[in-house]
């Protein structure tokens, strides 16, 4: 097929490796997609020429089209982090290390301590983060490793990773024989090393440098065995720091944060402060406190020499390292301690509240509450749901107990092979066509229908008449098999669909189905789709008649609605903003809510966000309507045109809905003048709700 090629790849063979995948127009996965922003890799990209580009990231690009997030709390509530992330600012770079050493010895007792008790091995490790001096990084790595040493760290616990000298690589740092207990980096340890033993960052930065945290402050937030451990401290993460420029500081751990999925919620601050302001014993910083509020500002520069090593007073940390619990360090544990449950408390406070939007977007995002004056009334609002009885246990359901029915329910009992064959592969449009994206702007690209040239029909048909009569329908059905979907069906039973559909076709029948295979594809989609339907139909009637299927009061009105477009204009709707809707839906709720015994309306969403009554259909009605009276009415608005099989089954499975529910529920569908069986117009629905 490489005549019908209408992209090249510019400077590609036209059998070139680039050019088939451009010719697949296949999907792509990109992990760690930030990375993936070099011009040469974005022309890479766009000589593959990707149908779907799917990005995996913690740090998504401004324009993004994010469709799945998580949050930090999803993840603490998964015990795969520790957070939250504790930090300290000292005076000296001194104190940095005397608590770095002190807090991991204090940190690997305890450890040992729950160990003993039957929890699972951890050795906590510190990682230093050093200012390399010349491009010659040993230098300056080799130095700070001696000073540590002579404090009387034994040397086999401290390893360096440096771009050029790696003193861990093939080491498991996990394995209970690995004596690491002190790695000295500056940003070597970036994506990819997975070390969940990491728990301090350290900076060994000058005074007056500002501490770059970005690249590996990530590296110690996973949580070992992603378990919660007994002891709060070793579910926690800490970093060390001393920096003039605090605020600074702590803006960049907040931007290292964001890039690595969390944000400024998930950290606190305990700084130490200056001797003549010391705080009270018991007393810490407060929490989530603006930095600037909390640190005088100094005039040092932001950035300082790196051709000195910093300043550190070997005979001060052998001294203070010797006592077995310094007083630092004691307060450091009870002010980590008590922000651990401060955020244990915050996370149960947005389990309750749990509306689906990670924390982290909340402000990017427009919600809007219930009206404060319906709320108590909203409150009491259980809409039934239809149910299934579990007729055999499982480890996930009880025997005899009721769980939501799911349309995939139904299908229980049909065989494709058993059902109807005949398909009707009458063609309104004679035409086959390709649909592409054509280039309407800079940047911007609209689907478009486009003919398949003579040549291209005249390739395929050429390829296909040279196979035997056999191997015609066998490739036919599979391929036609490809492109139809249905997670109850799979793939081989719809090849043999097709293929019994279409046994008794001849040769040049055959050929006509494949040259317009988009209709034939529709075609047979279509007829199982129908045979599905109707088999989930009656599954379901029967279940309802031998009482499988109740239902049963379950869904709540959500506390606030996250909107894209609104609706002005209209009263009493439940939500300090409602839902957009077209001209018909509008003229319909606005005369409802003209009654004087409406309390109050919603704009229902569609697609799994809002109330759905889930049967053989899945049907979200447009409005639910509550009286003053009490009753619960759904209102289902269509315009004339939609008179339809669709509009049928929604109809007979709301006024089911409704006679099940019980007798607070009603159930209309409302046309403006044309009816249907089961259907009335709006005037009637008007004087019908007067009387309720």
């Amino acid at each position: 097929l490489y005549d019908t090629m209408t992209k090249r790849v510019e400077g590609s063979d036209e059998t070139g490796l680039i050019q088939v995948l451009s010719y697949l127009n296949p999907v792509v996965i990109i992990d760690e997609s930030h990375n993936f922003e070099a011009d040469l890799r974005v022309d890479m990209l766009k000589a593959i020429n990707p149908c779907f580009i799917l990005d995996l990231t913690a740090t998504p690009r401004k324009k993004s089209n994010i469709i799945s997030f998580v949050d930090a709390m999803k993840l603490k509530r998964a015990n795969m982090v520790k957070l939250p992330v504790i930090v300290y600012n000292h005076r000296s770079t001194s104190d940095v290390i005397t608590s770095a050493i002190n807090l991991q010895r204090s940190l690997e007792q305890k450890a040992i301590a729950l160990e003993a008790d039957g929890g699972r091995y951890i050795r906590p490790i510190v990682l230093f983060q050093a200012q390399p001096k010349t491009a010659d990084d040993n230098i300056t790595f080799d130095k700070i490793k001696k000073q540590l040493t002579d404090i009387g760290i034994p040397e086999e616990q401290i390893k360096i990773k440096t771009a050029s000298k790696d003193e861990i690589k093939n080491t498991d740092l996990l394995s209970r024989d690995c004596p690491v207990r002190y790695i000295i980096t500056v940003n070597a340890l970036k994506e990819g090393w997975d070390c969940p033993f990491a728990y301090i960052l350290a900076s060994l930065a000058n005074k007056s440098s500002r501490v770059d945290v970005e690249q590996i402050l990530g590296r110690v937030l996973r949580l070992p065995y992603t378990t919660k451990h007994r002891d709060d401290l070793l579910n926690l993460s800490y970093v060390f720091t001393s920096s003039d420029d605090f605020r600074a500081t702590i803006e960049n751990i907040i931007d290292s944060l964001n890039r690595a999925g969390f944000s400024k919620k998930d950290y606190r601050v305990a700084e130490a402060v200056p001797a003549e302001a010391q705080p009270q014993p018991g007393s810490t910083l407060g929490l989530f406190d603006n930095p600037e509020e909390q640190t005088e500002q100094s005039d040092a520069p932001t950035t300082g020499k790196t051709d000195d090593l910093p300043e550190i007073d070997s005979e001060a940390i052998k001294e203070a390292i010797s006592n077995p619990m310094p007083r630092t360090t004691s307060e450091l544990e009870t002010f980590a301690r008590q922000e651990s449950e401060n955020y244990d408390k915050q996370m149960e406070v947005a389990a309750k509240h749990d509306d689906g939007i990670p924390n982290d977007l909340k402000d990017m995002v427009d919600q809007y509450p219930i009206k404060e004056f319906f709320r108590e009334e909203a409150a009491k609002i259980v809409l039934p749901i239809f149910v299934k009885r579990v007729n055999q246990g499982s480890i996930f359901e009880e025997e005899g107990a009721y769980v939501q029915l799911e349309k995939s329910m139904l299908n229980e009992g049909f065989d494709l092979d058993k059902q109807d064959h005949n398909v009707d592969f009458t063609r309104a449009d004679v035409e086959a066509v390709r649909v592409d994206l054509a280039k309407v702007g800079n940047d911007e690209y609209r689907p478009e229908r486009f003919n398949l040239s003579t040549k291209q029909l005249a390739v395929i048909k050429e390829h296909f008449i040279s196979l035997p009569p056999e191997a015609k329908k066998e490739q036919l059905a599979a391929a036609i098999a490809k492109n139809i979907r249905f997670d109850e069906i799979a793939e081989p039973q719809i090849a043999r669909y097709i293929k019994d559909a279409i046994k008794d076709f001849d040769s040049e029948q055959i050929a006509d189905l494949y040259t317009y295979e988009p209709q034939t594809t529709a075609a047979i989609r279509n007829k199982i789709g129908e045979l599905l339907g109707k088999h989930q139909k009656e599954v379901f009637k029967k279940w309802l008649d031998t009482g499988q299927i109740k239902c049963e009061p379950r869904y709540k009105l959500p506390e606030t609605m996250t909107l894209r477009t609104i609706s002005k204009g209209l009263s009493k709707g439940l939500y300090t903003e409602e839902g957009d809707m077209n001209d018909w839906e509008y003229k319909v709720i606005n005369a409802v809510a003209a009654l004087e015994n409406v309390l109050f309306w919603h704009r229902n969403p569609e697609r799994g966000v809002g109330f759905g009554i889930s049967g053989y259909i899945n049907h979200y009605p447009d409005f639910i309507v509550r009286l003053k009276s009490g009753m619960t009415v759904l209102l289902e608005t269509k315009g004339d045109q939609l008179d339809n099989s669709d509009s049928r089954n929604k109809v007979e499975l709301g006024t089911t809905w409704a006679n099940k529910a019980g007798e607070q529920y009603r159930y209309f569908m409302v046309f403006e003048k044309q009816q249907m069986e089961g259907a009335i117009t709006v005037g009637e629905l008007l004087e019908r709700l007067k009387e309720m």
